[in-house]
């Protein structure tokens, strides 16, 4: 009963990407190359803005310019995404996406419409 509450929608303009495939042979370490395009980065969602500059002001200390973003869902419901981009080149994605992921900083990498 939870879970619905917790949901957050993402805009139609926004296509999120598929997960990376996990490797079947321990061994295989490389991933697919992102296509060509422009990518945002989602560091995180927060229903408070304390929470969400909270995660900006981590993202600054690593180097990481971001933006808070607020969205209304369902007409009631305030989120406060924090948001990295436009991107549009893969090895600096990836390169970010790395060293967010050595601090423990998930990230959501969205294709946005041509």
């Amino acid at each position: 009963s939870l879970l619905p509450d917790l949901e957050v929608v993402i805009p139609e303009r926004e296509q999120p990407l598929a997960p990376r495939p996990v490797p079947t042979d321990p061994g295989a370490t490389e991933e697919a190359p992102l296509a060509a395009g422009q990518y945002m980065m989602q560091a995180g969602s927060f229903r408070t803005h304390a929470d969400a500059d909270r995660r900006k002001a981590t993202l600054a200390l690593l180097g990481v310019e971001s933006r808070i973003q607020e969205v209304t869902i369902d007409n009631d419901e305030t989120w406060h995404r924090v948001r990295i981009g436009p991107l549009e080149d893969p090895e600096h994605i990836e390169a970010t996406r790395q060293r967010l992921a050595e601090h423990d900083i998930d990230v959501l990498i969205i294709r946005l419409r041509e």
